[in-house]
């Protein structure tokens, strides 16, 4: 099964000048797991409610916007990956969620572990990595790529 199939839309976003609070909000009103991060039209991010806690901790919520916290890299995925690959990524990169882009790199919406469990059964897809130096080699899974760059929004 490709990722497409299983793709929900990015239909709600959150912007860089956005609020801790805006962004909460938005995530609860449409029950949100994760929420895309965008400047502008270029993907900087994936929000999730741990990256908002960890946030709240070390900040005012009212005050402080997305622009001034840490997001943590962007991972994703292609619409014509097969489901198994994209699970092996979420499993290799230790998340929950991945951004699925077209083939000109544009965001196209989200993929959830959930989305693919009725789809593919975890052991198929646990990559087992083995760490030389600064590069990441998948025992199990050698044509396993892990994409953690900053892709672009889809107009």
């Amino acid at each position: 099964m490709i990722v497409k199939s299983l793709t929900r839309p990015a239909e709600q976003l959150a912007h860089l000048d956005d609020t801790l609070d805006e962004a909460r909000e938005r995530m609860r009103r449409q029950q949100l797991g994760a929420l895309p991060v965008v400047d502008g039209d270029r993907l900087v991010g994936l929000l999730t409610h741990a990256d908002l806690a960890a946030a709240e901790r070390s900040s005012d919520r009212t005050e402080t916007i997305l622009r001034d916290i840490d997001l943590p890299a962007t991972h994703h995925c292609f619409v014509q990956d097969d489901a198994e690959q994209a699970l092996a990524t979420m499993l290799a990169v230790g998340s929950d969620h991945l951004a699925v882009l077209d083939e000109d790199r544009e965001l196209v919406g989200l993929i959830a572990k959930t989305d693919l469990s009725d789809h593919v059964h975890p052991s198929s897809a646990r990559p087992r990595p083995q760490v030389e130096g600064s590069e990441v080699e998948f025992e199990d899974n050698p044509g396993l790529t892990v994409y953690a760059e900053r892709p672009k929004l889809k107009s």
